[in-house]
């Protein structure tokens, strides 16, 4: 399975990062109107907003490569969350496109937004 790719400092994003969690929950509805809720999966899901930001030629096509490879949101690869170092094997991007900036420097930045999918 494939990695996010690591910048040269070797890690995975940048500050500001923005995480959030999701909980999913299913609803059954009986005849007479009473429900029962449960969650759908073990744990609730992350979604990271990843801002990589004064990038060199190097790493800004490594990423767009990436991005590329895993064909948007249809791709699924692992990615290490920068706040704990965890590592979550089933995740993609959450949209088909990709936000990058070319300074006057030649640097880049590029925003991405990667989500766990449930089991």
């Amino acid at each position: 399975m494939a990695s996010f790719p690591l910048l040269k400092t070797g890690v995975e994003a940048q500050y500001p990062l923005v995480t959030q969690t999701q909980y999913v929950t299913d609803v059954v509805q009986f005849l007479d109107g009473t429900e029962q809720r449960f969650p759908r999966y073990a744990a609730p899901l992350l979604k990271w907003t990843v801002s990589l930001s004064l990038l060199d030629e190097e790493e800004s096509n490594t990423t767009l490569v990436f991005f590329r490879t895993q064909r948007g949101i249809n791709g699924v690869f692992s990615f290490t969350d920068p706040v704990n170092g965890t590592v979550y094997d089933n995740c993609s991007f959450v949209s088909d496109s990709i936000q990058t900036s070319i300074d006057a420097n030649g640097r880049s930045t590029t925003t991405v937004a990667i989500q766990q999918n449930g089991n």
